[in-house]
């Protein structure tokens, strides 16, 4: 879902909005190009309300969070812009740090000012079909928390190799 740069949407809101798409392949990238001069969102990946990783922009600051039933990660990176790119991506198991992985690895990271920072990298099984318990499997898309963002794009790309 990629639409012409000057399309773009604008998404006000009281509580929180997700707007999302399924995950399709087993690796994928998901990167949003937001504005949040009055607000604070991003991009998400979840299976429901208590498990999903997610790295917004706002306040002054980039946050990048992974939540699973009980447990909270945060990682955060001051930011004073308001235009920033985030992505979430999906990639192949890997040892890390002596870590068994099981399914895949999750990476948050920001794009500002052409320099990307990783902020997050999480075992992906978190988010999967026997820890989570739901059917659906993830979906990634647009968060809004608070107030106004304008996203400019979002873009998906997958794999199954």
């Amino acid at each position: 879902m990629r639409p012409p740069r000057q399309i773009g949407w604008v998404i006000t809101v009281e509580d929180w909005a997700f707007i999302g798409k399924r995950q399709l392949h087993q690796t994928m990238t998901a990167t949003i190009d937001i504005d949040v001069p009055a607000g604070v969102g991003g991009i998400a990946v979840r299976t429901d309300e208590q498990s999903h990783y997610s790295i917004v922009a706002g306040q002054g600051q980039v946050t990048a969070r992974a939540c699973i039933s009980g447990f909270e990660r945060v990682e955060k990176l001051p930011f004073s812009g308001t235009t920033v790119e985030l992505e979430i991506s999906s990639q192949s198991p890997a040892a890390l740090r002596g870590e068994s992985r099981s399914s895949d690895t999750v990476v948050l990271a920001a794009l500002i000012e052409g320099r990307r920072t990783v902020l997050l990298d999480i075992d992906g099984r978190y988010l999967s079909y026997e820890i989570s318990d739901r059917l659906a499997g993830r979906v990634v898309g647009i968060v809004a928390l608070e107030g106004q963002i304008s996203v400019d794009w979002f873009d998906y790309k997958g794999s199954d190799d």
